[in-house]
């Protein structure tokens, strides 16, 4: 381990040791990929949208004071855009079709795939 936490090595050779596999760093990261599409999928299926996607009210607004008086974020929407776009999701942040089936996650799924999916 390292001082700030687990490193990605440290979290793939604890997963190995825990399930008896013996995934390489690509299979990891995919493996990691899935679960946070399954993540996302989940969210999305309980309702929430891409308007829950954002920071909190109070790292929105203008403290005053410090170093940063007056300034708050104004590229949100951008960056979301691009996020979504990282991510293989919609302008919604719902995970496109062709996404999940990259990541095996439409067959895991079967028929509990949410309405909103599309593609």
């Amino acid at each position: 381990m390292n001082e700030g936490g687990m490193s990605f090595s440290d979290m793939r050779e604890m997963y190995n040791v825990a399930t008896g596999s013996d995934l390489s760093r690509a299979e990891f990261l995919h493996a990691s990929e899935r679960i946070f599409q399954l993540q996302r999928l989940a969210n999305v299926k309980f309702g929430v949208t891409a308007e829950d996607d954002t920071l909190p009210p109070r790292l929105l607004e203008d403290t005053g004071e410090g170093g940063h008086a007056g300034e708050v974020p104004d590229e949100l929407d951008s960056l979301l855009t691009d996020y979504y776009d990282h991510r293989g999701w919609d302008e919604d942040g719902i995970p496109k079709a062709e996404t999940l089936a990259e990541f095996d996650v439409m067959d895991l799924l079967g028929a509990d795939v949410p309405s909103q999916v599309t593609g």
